[in-house]
C-alpha cells in the first residue's frame, strides 16, 4: 500500500491545471500584474496554512490545493506577456516559460 502523502503532488498539480482558465480570465480582467501579485497571495496562503497543520487533509488543502491554485492562477502572466512581445514566437516563448517554470 502507498502512503497517503503521495496524494500531494497529483492534486497540487490538479488545482494547478484547473486554475489555470480562471488566471487567463483573471489577466485579462485586472491585468498581468495583478494576476501574479493575487496567484503569488493565494500560494502564500496555501503554505502558511500548511505549515500549521496537524493533519494530512489539512496539509492537502493549504499545499495542495491553495498552492496549486496560486500556481495555476499567475502561470498564465508570464505566457501572455511573452505571447505580445514575440507572436511570431509563440511556441519558443511556451517552451522558455516552461523550463524556467522548472518543469
Amino acid at each position: 500500500r502507498q502512503p497517503d502523502a503521495l496524494l500531494c503532488i497529483p492534486l497540487l498539480i490538479s488545482s494547478q491545471m484547473l486554475a489555470m482558465p480562471l488566471g487567463a480570465k483573471l489577466n485579462k480582467k485586472v491585468g498581468l500584474s495583478k494576476a501574479v501579485l493575487i496567484g503569488t497571495v493565494v500560494m502564500n496562503l496555501g503554505i502558511l496554512l500548511a505549515s500549521y497543520a496537524k493533519s494530512l487533509s489539512a496539509f492537502l488543502v493549504g499545499y495542495a490545493f491553495l498552492f496549486g491554485t496560486g500556481v495555476g492562477l499567475g502561470y498564465t502572466a508570464p505566457m501572455q506577456a511573452g505571447w505580445s512581445w514575440f507572436p511570431k514566437s509563440k511556441g519558443l516563448v511556451n517552451g522558455m516559460v516552461l523550463l524556467g517554470f522548472g518543469f
